[in-house]
């Protein structure tokens, strides 16, 4: 089963990882890593390791990001490059995206998972 790590800006980690407990009960091997405006890359570096040092060695693990490119996504990247057979990466997190991830733990597939995603993207249009 994969462990799953949100990491973003701010606290937006934490506060989708609670919300998507409101939606789907407590999860088992999900941490959120907020980087804080006051905090430098390597501060972050050390919050994936310590969470990364949680898990057993062969944990796969799913690395959930606000934005490609951004220090979250760039620090996430480093590890997924040491285990690329393990560890998956995707930027561009939303709330359905990470609720999907909870029901397919055994067999993530990162392109469901982005289609997911970009279909929770909905513009309101009165009929």
């Amino acid at each position: 089963m994969f462990a799953i790590v949100i990491a973003c800006h701010g606290r937006l980690a934490h506060e989708l990882m609670q919300s998507s407990f409101i939606i789907f009960g407590e999860q088992d091997d999900v941490y959120a890593l907020d980087y804080l405006a006051d905090e430098d890359a390597t501060h972050l570096e050390k919050k994936f390791t310590t969470v990364l040092n949680k898990l057993s060695l062969q944990q796969e693990v799913l690395f959930l990001t606000d934005l490609y490119g951004g220090q979250p996504f760039m620090t996430a990247q480093k590890f997924v490059k040491q285990k690329p057979s393990q560890y998956q990466l995707l930027a561009g997190v939303n709330l359905a995206m990470l609720l999907e991830s909870y029901g397919n733990r055994q067999d993530i597939e990162t392109e469901y998972l982005l289609t997911i995603g970009r279909e929770a993207i909905e513009a309101y249009e009165e009929a």
